[in-house]
């Protein structure tokens, strides 16, 4: 099991010996490495950003339920509770599942929340995801 270990760490030294000199896959491999945290970064804030939306259109929906509005499948399959929520709204930004797919049931519940997801799409698309493109 030590022999083992001692020949990857050589496999890895020897990786490690040709990147040096290869100095064009040194540079790229550095700057992958530099813009980590700047993605990570970006990536929280865009989790953020579906989790508070995903809180806006649960409670939305909550509300409409019990006021006796009429809960379709559709919105209980994208909008009723907040993990599914927050995947329905993550699978429209990253082209998973048509916008109008999700929009038509938030329409059963009044103008509002459809003009919130467009804002959420709006938010997310031209803000958060092209300020991910820039930085990475």
């Amino acid at each position: 099991l030590r022999i083992a270990r001692i020949t990857r760490l050589f496999k890895i030294i020897r990786i490690a010996r040709i990147i040096k000199f290869v100095r064009a896959l040194r540079t790229m491999v550095y700057q992958l490495m530099s813009t980590a945290q700047p993605l990570l970064w970006a990536g929280v804030l865009l989790c953020l950003i579906i989790y508070v939306f995903a809180i806006v259109f649960v409670q939305v929906t909550l509300v409409h339920a019990s006021t006796g509005g009429k809960i379709s499948p559709e919105l209980k399959e994208h909008w009723s509770n907040l993990p599914r929520c927050m995947y329905s709204l993550l699978l429209s930004v990253t082209n998973g599942i048509s916008w109008a797919e999700l929009a038509v049931p938030l329409n059963s519940m009044g103008p509002v929340p459809v003009l919130l997801f467009i804002a959420y799409i709006a938010i997310v698309q031209f803000a958060v995801l092209n300020i991910l493109t820039g930085v990475f």
